[in-house]
């Protein structure tokens, strides 16, 4: 979807075009010196493959797994666990954009510097409801991690996250169980994580902001307010 926009100056003067709304995250990515992409789709989502391709066009390695149930999000995840069961991953949503560009950067820093086992990047939002609002405490480690709360007194979501094998182990461990498990919302294993006693940590962008492409308040948002801080030109 062509919601994100970048400029190119280097010949004939100053043009702006649409780029898809996953480029922003991957863009991210590599600003953050990841360099391998590992990205989870459907039958129906062939389209994807043909614009990002094997990623050389965007200077990042990008490689495809399919999931053939969609079981969700935990699933989809877990999908690539024989890959990178012995690394570091990230996670950024292909239909969400979020400010400061430098975000997933700070939070590779961020597991780095503390070696936790999970970090989640928080952003406010007004709508916590729809979202994953966190609870943590004035030195960023985290208590709670919610999922669509009917009411919250934590007006901020989690939009991104790194984590290390243990999670990882945790999480394809948690997906054997059932299949309610693995149809069960990436928020309430992190939350999961938390009540293990895993080293969980945050890093909270208080002037950030997240926007969530999949709803229709955050796709008007986008398309209509292009001097929204979170489609600043890079």
């Amino acid at each position: 979807m062509p919601v994100f926009f970048k400029t190119d100056d280097r010949e004939n003067g100053k043009r702006v075009y649409p780029r898809a709304a996953a480029e922003y995250s991957i863009q991210a990515m590599r600003h953050a010196n990841i360099q391998f992409v590992l990205t989870v789709i459907s039958d129906r989502k062939t389209e994807v493959i043909k614009y990002f391709s094997d990623g050389r066009d965007f200077d990042i390695n990008i490689a495809y797994l399919h999931q053939k149930e969609p079981y969700g999000l935990s699933d989809a995840i877990n999908k690539g666990f024989q890959w990178y069961k012995n690394s570091y991953v990230f996670l950024a949503l292909p239909d969400t954009i979020f400010y400061p560009f430098h975000a997933i950067r700070a939070i590779r820093e961020e597991i780095l510097a503390s070696q936790a086992d999970l970090v989640l990047g928080v952003f406010p939002t007004s709508k916590p409801e729809q979202l994953g609002p966190v609870r943590f405490d004035s030195s960023g480690k985290a208590i709670e991690v919610l999922d669509k709360p009917k009411g919250s007194s934590v007006f901020n979501t989690w939009g991104i996250a790194v984590w290390s094998p243990t999670f990882s182990k945790l999480l394809n461990q948690y997906m054997a169980i059932s299949l309610e498990a693995q149809q069960q919302p990436i928020g309430n294993i992190f939350n999961l994580a938390i009540t293990r006693g895993l080293n969980v940590r945050t890093v909270f962008f208080e002037d950030g902001e997240y926007i969530d492409l999949g709803t229709p308040e955050g796709l008007a948002h986008v398309i209509l307010d292009r001097e929204l801080s979170g489609l600043k030109e890079i």
